[in-house]
């Protein structure tokens, strides 16, 4: 009997485990950094070819991992909607052996690629998801994606719209210790995660 007690304890983390990984989403896998930690990232991420800056905006589950020999050119940066060549040996040529890219000094790229249709995926800038969500939004505007603050650089996110599960407005205003100071729009922008979507199978 205790010798069926002390299994049943040393396999219950195997199992509990087992639930949350059959649980977990893979796009709520940066959701342990802070605001801090996930604005300074400097890993760069690529979809298709195109600068997304942070991979929070694509659905994970309809991408994989590529590999690409130097040199090659990411496109869609910034606003103007550049395209930068990333050299060989980058780390050694630019400062801090960062990549410089509109501002952010990216240690690092991920390259994505969608595993179908590429060519039809189509990514919006922030600017862009604020004109088709809440078009009547105007003046300064702050982003939130799910639960993180875009601190700066956001000019370099790129989201797909169809993962944006919906956006919600709150005026400066009516948060009581900002109601006198100059106006602002906070646009949260939330995506289709487990967690957004479908909070009462996880309890909450």
């Amino acid at each position: 009997m205790k010798r069926i007690i002390w299994v049943l304890l040393a396999i219950l983390p195997l199992c509990l485990h087992a639930q949350y990984v059959v649980k977990h989403d893979v796009n709520e896998q940066f959701e342990y950094m802070t605001d801090y930690q996930w604005n300074k990232w400097n890993r760069g991420f690529v979809l298709n070819g195109e600068f997304i800056k942070n991979p929070i905006g694509i659905n994970l589950n309809k991408v994989e991992k590529v590999h690409k020999a130097l040199p090659f050119t990411i496109k869609n940066v910034g606003a103007a909607k550049d395209s930068i060549l990333v050299p060989k040996g980058w780390w050694e040529k630019y400062e801090n052996k960062c990549l410089p890219v509109k501002g952010f000094n990216c240690h690092d790229i991920t390259l994505y690629v969608s595993k179908e249709y590429p060519e039809y995926v189509e990514l919006y800038s922030l600017d862009e998801i604020r004109k088709l969500f809440c078009p009547k939004v105007k003046g300064k505007v702050v982003y939130m994606i799910n639960k993180f603050f875009i601190m700066d650089n956001e000019e370099l996110y790129r989201l797909d719209p169809t993962f944006v599960y919906r956006v919600e407005t709150v005026k400066s205003k009516d948060i009581k210790v900002l109601s006198d100071q100059p106006e602002f729009t906070l646009v949260r922008i939330f995506t289709w995660t487990t967690h957004n979507v479908f909070p009462d199978k996880l309890g909450y």
